[in-house]
């Protein structure tokens, strides 16, 4: 496996792929998965990738030494839930180009050097945990914590990860530290934190946030993907994506149409409730 020198494992709805010590490769086509994070860091001559159509796609990790231009053949997912992009120092403004040739929103999604997010050398810590107040009494241990949430300080930032934890690393000096919203539907308590450190001596220090709903939004969002280029006369995969943009508890239905007299029904996962023509 260690002398592959090309990948393509597009279109397999795949969630995961193992690409440690694969140094020969140099083109890896994944388009049209279900990748959930990514790790490209072993991939030292690659030279053409495609991570299109995985809209499950939050990370990437792509420090592998190599020097990439915005006239290499290199895709990004176009839409989707990227948030973090690990890159070396010389493809950081390359990467961020070629994200605005997305569909991703402006700006949402972070590219700095930082893989592991563990520096080396004498650092303090800032962490957290970010609690989710359904009761509206006050956060506590009990509160349902809240993962993939950006927080900014200065020129960096990071997010929560499953356990709804955060950390930074930094220097001696003052540091403020914000939760950071897609929208205005929710707030923080403290709304920002600014924490300061005397020298470089190791310090931990835990800021957790309280987030809070800011008035009642209900508001789900559903979007149809095409998991692989779509063509006449061949077999299409689509994904059905809907995550809970506002602040309430909701539950329902999804209704998937679409024009019955061109395409055809053929399966679904999970199994589908009922179904009519064009329903």
């Amino acid at each position: 496996m260690t002398s592959l020198t090309k990948i393509r494992c597009q279109s397999n709805l795949l969630t995961a792929v193992n690409l440690n010590d694969l140094k020969l490769v140099t083109v890896f086509f994944a388009q049209g998965n279900q990748l959930v994070t990514i790790d490209m860091n072993d991939l030292k001559v690659l030279e053409h990738f495609d991570l299109s159509q995985n809209p499950a796609l939050l990370h990437i990790m792509l420090k592998n030494g190599m020097s990439y231009s915005s006239f290499s053949f290199l895709a990004f997912p176009d839409s989707g839930v990227l948030q973090y992009i690990c890159a070396d120092v010389q493809n950081i403004a390359t990467f961020n180009y070629l994200l605005t040739w997305t569909n991703l929103p402006p700006n949402s999604v972070q590219v700095n050097e930082y893989c592991n997010f563990v520096p080396g050398g004498d650092y303090n810590t800032i962490t957290g945990t970010l609690h989710f107040d359904a009761a509206s009494n006050g956060c506590d241990a009990g509160d349902a914590t809240v993962k993939n949430i950006r927080l900014n300080m200065a020129n960096s930032a990071t997010f929560t990860s499953d356990s709804g934890v955060y950390n930074f690393y930094v220097p001696a000096g003052s540091h403020t530290v914000q939760p950071v919203f897609e929208n205005t539907f929710f707030t923080t308590d403290p709304a920002t934190a600014t924490i300061n450190f005397v020298s470089n001596g190791g310090t931990v220090t835990t800021q957790d946030f309280c987030v809070v709903a800011n008035g009642n939004h209900p508001d789900v969002e559903v979007n149809i993907i095409p998991i692989e280029r779509i063509r006449p006369g061949f077999s299409g995969v689509y994904a059905i994506i809907y995550k809970n943009k506002g602040n309430q508890v909701v539950s329902g239905m999804a209704d998937f149409q679409y024009e019955f007299t061109k395409p055809q029904f053929t399966a679904s996962t999970p199994v589908l409730n009922s179904q009519l023509d064009g329903l």
